[in-house]
């Protein structure tokens, strides 16, 4: 078999990896409102986008000329070195793609495989142009720079348009109608509805059948030269028809919108982003067939013919429209993605996952103050009308099951995404699908005062990542690609088929680790808990505490041992046991926060009591990571430890140590709490002899026994050691106080 058979065979597979990656990537830009509102059950939502998404796939042949000529000219450029680029652009986009995948953040598919192009199509120009001793004249010529320059300058764009436009509009449409919109069905619920369908079948005819085999030329000419006469008739159907379905079927219109539109961007991904996951290795096929016909070398047949128009076969694009289904359906990451973008967007308080920044406190302090800048101009009268529209009932914010946000801004984001999109499309204005649906759901967000005072500056610090990471894409992805076309460029097609396998073997493994991440989560998540448990959740605490002290005990296991010379092999292990105990501690926050105000309502004392739980892990946390951060860097800066005679004292506290925590897991275990006198004894000898042993320390360090920074590593590890001995005493007694408190609530329940 020719070399250049396996490298055809590389793509073809690379391309089914590429369609996983990418629709994981991409899903979130037609799941988020519709999950993000809980519109419907995930599988009915699913079942609508796969709709979607079968039929653009369907009409997406019209689009697969920008991996053939859109970004390099093919007439500069060899057989041979057309295939350098395309298995380095295919290898260098499922490794980013995948990598953000992981993150679980959003990014552009559309920037990701220009970049990747040109990145590819430029290195191998320069060193072509390297080996025949030319100017770099040849480089300017082989590349489209108009069409990345458009890319650039369509990403700024889009990001602020859709941003604003998104806010504007969702503060209009919550003005008319409130979070207790449901009163409002029937009158301004039906005209928007039937103008949000309007906007929507506007999108599918302009954008999502753009280019589609299944309409002819004529349909395309009537339908462009006719816009505005359909979108009137469309307006009336559109109206008509939703007033009947609410009056006659008792429809929802915001629902009936949700479905609509979550169609139609699926549909208009599948059709005009295909071609991100099998525009290039099609394009490799393509220039295989008129190479393989030519009899010509492969490094000097020019592809002068791949620049020519050709219908994409029917078969593969509904092979590429059912992996597209089947990754919809089944992908962890296009959850974890969709996750993301939905969290920082939702209405109300819960887990933030991004810390704040520098830049996202400074944006928020400036709207702040701009805010507070344009009240003192406003009327009261007037502020006080909008606040009232803006009121949101307290059961409506604090309940457990209710969506991230409501019918009316899933509305807004599907409708504006889908005009913006449209516009900039019937306009030939490049943009990204996903840059416009996500800056749409944050300025809808903002707008909508879901980014309150306590939250904002996570939201915005989560909001600048996923930006950071758009920008992120386009430098990785152009300099990812050109290093890989110049191993393939020197190395030949056997260096493409060894990075293609390469880039498979790291797909499928990257997969399986994350799917087993997942079921971790999944695990931990089942065991959250029910409300028959929260009436015990002390009990329920139990077994949590105890495995972070197992952890813990586990840790200073490790550390004693890597004190005592043997070698560095305790210390990997500490890391391993840390990032245990962070995942229990994490657990146990969760659970405590998530129930606390609830109980305190039963007993003050109760609450105080977990507050105080809370308090002390906490406690335990920051004592504990601080002894894992010293050891830890002592042995990565391979600074050199006492000789064993002057760290045997703190090496035979271990045993101690170890009865102590021992004794204080057993007490947590079997409820042994009538009685902690024995286990304040044990604390307060150990205690004693951690004194001794820390000055010892001292006195081995002013007769310069120990250097300067042995003392230092070993007198913080020795107290340290103390912390952690009457922080799990405090434990003991806190739950003993919890216990009580416990049974105090269940007797009066009772």
């Amino acid at each position: 078999m020719d070399s250049y058979q396996i490298v055809v065979i590389t793509l073809v597979l690379l391309a089914i990896a590429d369609l996983i990656v990418g629709v994981s990537n991409d899903a979130v830009n037609f799941l988020n409102s519709a999950i993000g509102s809980k519109v419907a059950g995930r599988n009915t939502i699913l079942i609508i986008a796969a709709a979607g998404v079968l039929m653009g796939a369907l009409s997406s042949s019209g689009m697969m000329e920008i991996a053939r000529k859109g970004i390099f000219n093919p007439d500069m450029f060899t057989f041979a070195e057309v295939m350098t680029i395309f298995v380095a652009v295919m290898v260098a986009d499922i490794l980013l793609l995948d990598f953000f995948n992981s993150l679980g953040l959003p990014t552009s598919t559309t920037v990701s495989i220009v970049f990747d192009l040109l990145g590819a199509a430029v290195g191998v120009a320069i060193w072509k142009a390297v080996e025949a001793n030319a100017g770099f004249e040849g480089v300017v010529e082989a590349i489209n720079y108009q069409t990345a320059t458009a890319i650039i300058s369509g990403i700024f764009l889009s990001i602020g348009v859709a941003f604003t436009i998104g806010g504007v509009v969702q503060y209009l449409c919550r003005l008319l109608f409130t979070f207790r919109y449901e009163k409002y069905l029937k009158t301004y619920g039906v005209v928007f509805a039937g103008l949000a369908l309007t906007v929507i079948v506007y999108f599918l005819l302009i954008k999502g059948a753009k280019g589609s085999a299944l309409l002819t030329g004529d349909v395309s000419n009537f339908i462009a030269g006719n816009v505005y006469l359909l979108l009137g008739i469309i307006f009336l159907i559109a109206l008509i028809g939703v007033f009947l379905l609410v009056r006659l079927a008792g429809a929802h219109p915001l629902k009936i919108v949700v479905f609509a539109g979550t169609f139609s961007l699926a549909m208009a991904f599948a059709g005009n982003d295909l071609v991100n996951f099998i525009g290039v290795p099609l394009a490799g096929y393509q220039s295989f067939s008129i190479w393989s016909d030519s009899g010509v070398s492969a490094d000097t047949f020019t592809m002068n013919q791949l620049g020519a128009a050709v219908q994409t076969p029917f078969l593969f694009l509904i092979l590429a429209g059912l992996i597209m289904v089947v990754t919809l359906w089944f992908s962890g990451k296009a959850r974890k993605v969709t996750d993301t973008e939905v969290n920082l967007g939702r209405q109300g308080e819960g887990e933030e996952r991004f810390r704040p920044n520098f830049l996202s406190r400074m944006i928020v302090g400036g709207a702040l103050a701009l805010g507070g800048w344009l009240k003192s101009w406003l009327p009261e009268a007037l502020i006080r009308r909008m606040n009232i529209r803006f009121y949101q009932r307290i059961a409506e914010v604090s309940h457990e099951d209710r969506p991230a946000f409501d019918l009316v801004r899933a509305s807004v984001n599907l409708i504006i995404a889908s005009l913006l999109i449209a516009l900039a499309t019937s306009y030939k204005l490049p943009l990204s699908t996903t840059y416009v649906s996500f800056m749409v759901a944050m300025g809808s967000s903002l707008a909508d005062k879901a980014w309150g005072r306590e939250s904002a500056v996570y939201r915005v610090a989560g909001v600048l990542n996923v930006i950071g990471g758009w920008l992120f894409t386009a430098l990785m992805a152009f300099f990812t690609a050109g290093a890989l076309a110049t191993a393939i460029f020197y190395g030949g097609p056997w260096v493409a088929i060894g990075l293609g396998l390469l880039a498979l073997v790291f797909f499928v493994n990257s997969n399986l680790r994350f799917n087993k991440k997942e079921k971790e989560t999944a695990v931990l998540k089942s065991q959250e808990l029910k409300p028959e448990k929260q009436e015990r959740l002390f009990e329920v605490l139990k077994n949590d505490i105890i495995s972070m002290l197992n952890y813990e005990r586990a840790i200073i296991n490790q550390c004693m041992r890597y004190i005592n010379h043997e070698n560095s092999g305790p210390v990997k292990k500490v890391e391993k046991d840390w990032k245990r105990f962070e995942g229990a501690a994490a657990k146990l926050k969760k659970i405590v926060y998530k129930v606390v105000l609830k109980k305190s309502a039963h007993s003050h004392e109760y609450g105080v009591a977990l507050l105080f739980n809370q308090h002390h892990i906490e406690d335990l946390y920051i004592s504990l990571e601080s002894m894992v951060n010293l050891v830890v860097e002592y042995e990565k800066n391979h600074q050199i430890l006492p000789a064993k005679k002057y760290v045997k004292q703190v090496v035979d506290l271990k045993k101690q140590y170890d009865g102590y925590a021992e004794h204080v897991i057993e007490k947590l275990d079997k409820e042994h709490l009538l009685n902690v006198d024995d286990l304040l004894h044990a604390k307060r000898t150990l205690q004693e002899q951690l004194q001794k042993t820390l000055n010892s320390t001292m006195v081995m360090a002013s007769r310069k026994n120990i250097t300067h920074k042995q003392a230092i590593m070993l007198s913080e590890f020795v107290l340290l050691l103390k912390n952690l001995v009457a922080i799990k005493a405090r434990i003991v007694l806190n739950y003993q106080r919890g216990k009580d408190a416990e049974g105090t609530i269940m007797d009066a329940l009772v």
